[in-house]
């Protein structure tokens, strides 16, 4: 597990959160941990039929980047503790590609929500995250956003490289892995 930073730790600092990608499988595993008072917390409830959804952040989720060693091109996945997910791929920064995916999905998520945890468990099939045909070097970003009852949303990250939350800043990919399906 990777320590996520709040980009404002001083508004937060009730909450710790810590992030996994692990490569298994044909699959990515994302597993996200938050630890703190949750009953604060805006948490989606589940959906009863989970389904591609824009705008996640708007609302506690969980997120990566993947961005191939040396490529401007970049895609991101969404989480929702609702369950509900969004993927998307750019072919730069901010800039995304047309038309847009929407067939690409993880499995179903694993959610378990306690007095005092929140965990979420996802994992993507490699053909779904990348296209990936042979052994590739990527990076990537493990991010989160909390949505307090208070209406406040705290951006958290591996690292926060601008003077503002900016999850697509490739800069903050610090995360590397080896990429290959089989």
């Amino acid at each position: 597990m990777q320590p996520l930073l709040a980009f404002d730790p001083s508004a937060c600092r009730d909450f710790r959160i810590s992030a996994a990608l692990q490569v298994s499988d044909n699959h990515l595993r994302l597993s996200y941990h938050v630890d703190g008072p949750i009953d604060q917390l805006v948490i989606p409830t589940l959906a009863e039929a989970p389904q591609f959804r824009d705008e996640l952040w708007k609302t506690t989720c969980f997120e990566v980047f993947l961005q191939k060693a040396g490529q401007q091109s970049y895609e991101e996945w969404n989480f929702s503790p609702s369950h509900d997910w969004a993927h998307y791929s750019f072919e730069s920064y901010r800039v995304p590609l047309s038309p847009r995916p929407k067939d690409k999905r993880p499995r179903p998520m694993e959610l378990c929500k306690e007095e005092n945890r929140l965990e979420l468990k996802v994992e993507i099939p490699l053909e779904a995250a990348a296209a990936v045909a042979t052994s590739s070097l990527w990076t990537y970003g493990l991010t989160a956003v909390l949505h307090t009852k208070k209406n406040e949303r705290h951006y958290w990250a591996l690292t926060h490289a601008g003077p503002k939350p900016d999850f697509h800043d490739a800069r903050s990919f610090l995360g590397r892995c080896e990429l290959r399906s089989s």
